[in-house]
């Protein structure tokens, strides 16, 4: 048995991609995300990441998703006029502040390192465009991109809400002299991001020793328009908006919606091979049907179940929990 001081660390990254996230992370035996020495997640994985770290459970997550979502995601011609949004996000606002309080990132979880990522476009110069940001409850100097500090007073409500503003289905918030964008826009996986800042806090000479898992949020292996899956999934009951919205804005939604599906899986395997002596885990089942990302429909979670249920019964699956619990010592 390995003492507390010399057991490996343990990182976790959580990709974003709406409802199929949340039924995906099966339990290894023990709670890794207490566990864990970092975690970092992208849009409902960045909201999943900061519910773990607040010490909600994953069924108190799925039902929240559940119940909010199926309210949030009616479309109502008021969501336009109050908040210029397809989904009620002000519902979406109040469900966060209920889960979160008024816990700022500064005072959030201060044993577990946690963040979330973004985009972020400079109002004052809007001109150059969307980057990559990096929302944290801690500072790294040695971040390469902004911010390296915790914003002053940011709190986890809208962390949450930088990382999960998809445009148009959610309005999109800001703060200081910045507007956020889905993180989705980046780094909808973002075990690349994970690994740099296990890197910059742990140091290069211990990286082999820590263990990474990568939750996914299932790929597809049937080739299919994901523009036209995620628009015809709004089920506003609204020809204009079903058909039209990919060309309305065609350009971020598009890429954050590819980002969403093809390129998660992609980014994990370039990961793989470009770090093979690294512990690492990717958990992500087939999810080889058109679902789209605010998609609570009963036949559609039924069918989320069903396939991850598969693959936790899968020899690929049996075998990454074994070495885990044998890297972990538990």
């Amino acid at each position: 048995m390995q003492s507390p001081s010399h057991k490996p660390k343990l990182i976790i990254s959580c990709d974003g991609g709406g409802m199929r996230g949340i039924q995906l992370e099966k339990d290894l035996g023990c709670d890794i995300f207490a566990r864990a020495s970092l975690i970092g997640g992208t849009s409902t994985g960045g909201m999943i990441t900061f519910s773990r770290m607040a010490g909600h459970s994953n069924e108190d997550i799925r039902d929240l998703y559940i119940t909010v979502g199926r309210e949030v995601f009616k479309t109502d011609c008021r969501n336009i006029v109050e908040s210029q949004s397809i989904a009620n996000t002000k519902m979406f606002s109040e469900a966060l502040t209920k889960l979160y309080n008024q816990s700022t990132l500064s005072d959030f979880s201060p044993l577990v390192k946690g963040f979330v990522t973004t985009s972020a476009t400079n109002i004052l110069l809007p001109h150059l465009g969307p980057e990559p940001f990096i929302l944290s409850n801690y500072n790294n100097p040695t971040r390469a991109i902004n911010p390296k500090e915790i914003p002053e007073n940011h709190s986890i409500v809208h962390a949450v809400r930088a990382t999960s503003a998809i445009p148009m289905l959610f309005s999109t918030p800001t703060y200081k002299n910045y507007t956020y964008m889905d993180g989705g826009y980046f780094n909808n996986n973002p075990i690349n991001l994970t690994h740099q800042e296990a890197v910059n806090i742990f140091g290069m000479d211990n990286i082999h020793e820590c263990i990474f898992i990568s939750f996914g949020t299932g790929y597809q292996v049937t080739k299919t328009d994901m523009m036209s899956n995620l628009t015809s999934s709004f089920t506003t009951g609204t020809k204009f908006v079903t058909t039209n919205i990919g060309k309305v804005i065609e350009n971020p939604l598009t890429r954050i919606i590819n980002f969403m599906t093809g390129s998660s899986f992609e980014i994990h395997q370039q990961f793989q091979k470009a770090n093979p002596n690294l512990h690492y885990f990717r958990f992500d089942p087939v999810i080889d049907k058109n679902i789209g990302v605010n998609d609570v429909s009963e036949p559609s979670i039924a069918y989320m179940k069903e396939e991850a249920t598969r693959f936790t019964n899968s020899k690929e699956y049996k075998e990454m929990v074994l070495k885990i619990k044998g890297l972990l010592d538990f």
